[in-house]
Formats: structure tokens, C-alpha cells, sequence
């Protein structure tokens, strides 16, 4: 990827633009891109079991966004409660049975009501970014974002070092003609999904009414 980037921005020598500096270009693009879209990578499941009368569990030191929750002993999901929306009963470490809701809070989870035994917890998690260091480090990112990393990467060394904002601005609209049309596997699944689904025409709805009603 530090290959491509030298390419694109003219093959400076180490000695003009250093690798590390390539680098950090390359992680602000695949930071901003893996923050922005919607990517099946960088997530993970995690499960914890909890134990009666404690409702607070740490979760994994690299989380960023806890998505979804599910009670797995009672196939239940767990409804989301925001911080600003809880009230004082949720609190109330008292109030013990089958988890309902789950709160998040820095590097633990609330679960309400407090657990009043053993059940399985599963977490939906995001974790946080992991900038790349080696030059053969790539993206966690499907391959095929990997040329709109480079492309994006070499906007930020011409707006940032470059000081070139014809270059800056032609790569700009390089990367966003480029990404005019480049699918998200979040937006493919959905497809894939909604293209099983046969939606009833009007003039099938029709017929089916004047069939049922013989009048």
C-alpha cells in the first residue's frame, strides 16, 4: 500500500517522504473509511455468564461500540437503555431477576434488572481501531477498499504535507468517483435479503379481491 501511495503521489525517495509518514496517511484513510461505512470487519461477538446479585460486568478492554445484547439462556434480546434515560428504579441494586435491559457505561455494562442467577450474555461489539505499523500491515478491510485507502491516503499527504491543493483536490474527486459505486457489505447482505422477497402487484391485489368478493 506504501507502494501504491509513492506511485500516485509522484515515487518520492524514503529520503524526500519517509515511509512512516506514508503510513500515518494510510491509517487516517482506513480510520475514517472503517469508522464510516459500514464494514462486517472490526466487529465480534463476546459472552459472559453472570452471577446472582451482580450487575455490572466489564467488557473487553478494546471495545468501542456495544451494538446489540442478548440473554442466549432465555433467547431474549436485551432493550437498550441510553445513560440519559435511566431512572433511579434502575438503580436500585435490590431489584433482581432475569435481565431485561443493558446499560453501558466506560468499561462495564449495567445489566437491569440485576441478575438473579446464572445466565449466558452475548454482546454485539465494535472495536477500536488498531492503526497499522509494518509495511506489510493491510487493512482490516475487505481488499477491495484497499485502492480507495491508498486513493484517500494521498489526499491527506498532499493536503497536510504536500501543500499542493490542486493535487489535493484532484484526489479528492478521484476518491469520490471511486466510491460513487462501491458496495458496502453491510448494503450487499441487504440486498441479497430483499432480492428473496416477492412483493404482490397491484393487479394481483385486485384480482384477489374480486375474487373474494362475489357480489
Amino acid at each position: 500500500m506504501i507502494a501504491l501511495v509513492r506511485r500516485r503521489i509522484g515515487n518520492p525517495t524514503t529520503t524526500d517522504v519517509a515511509d512512516a509518514v506514508i503510513t500515518g496517511h494510510i491509517n487516517d484513510a482506513y480510520e475514517e473509511i472503517r469508522d464510516k461505512f459500514k464494514h462486517t470487519r472490526g466487529r465480534k461477538r463476546e459472552q459472559f455468564t453472570t452471577t446472582a446479585s451482580v450487575g455490572r460486568y466489564k467488557i473487553s478492554d478494546v471495545t468501542e461500540v456495544v451494538y446489540k445484547a442478548w440473554d442466549r439462556t432465555n433467547d431474549r434480546e436485551l432493550t437498550y437503555v441510553g445513560i440519559n434515560t435511566l431512572t433511579e428504579e434502575d438503580f436500585d441494586d435490590a431489584l433482581i431477576g432475569k435481565p431485561l435491559k443493558f446499560a453501558r457505561f466506560e468499561d462495564f455494562v449495567q445489566l437491569l434488572p440485576v441478575p438473579d442467577g446464572a445466565y449466558v450474555i452475548e454482546l454485539y461489539l465494535k472495536e477500536f481501531f488498531t492503526a497499522m505499523v509494518g509495511v506489510n500491515d493491510v487493512p482490516d478491510l475487505p481488499s477491495a477498499w484497499h485502492r480507495g485507502v491508498c486513493i484517500l491516503a494521498s489526499f491527506n499527504y498532499y493536503d497536510v504535507d504536500g501543500g499542493d491543493a490542486v493535487k489535493s483536490a484532484y484526489h479528492m474527486q478521484v476518491y469520490k468517483n471511486w466510491l460513487s459505486d462501491k458496495p458496502v457489505e453491510a448494503h450487499e447482505e441487504t440486498e441479497g435479503i430483499d432480492s428473496g422477497v416477492e412483493l404482490p402487484s397491484l393487479g394481483r391485489a385486485i384480482t384477489k379481491s374480486l375474487d373474494f368478493d362475489h357480489s
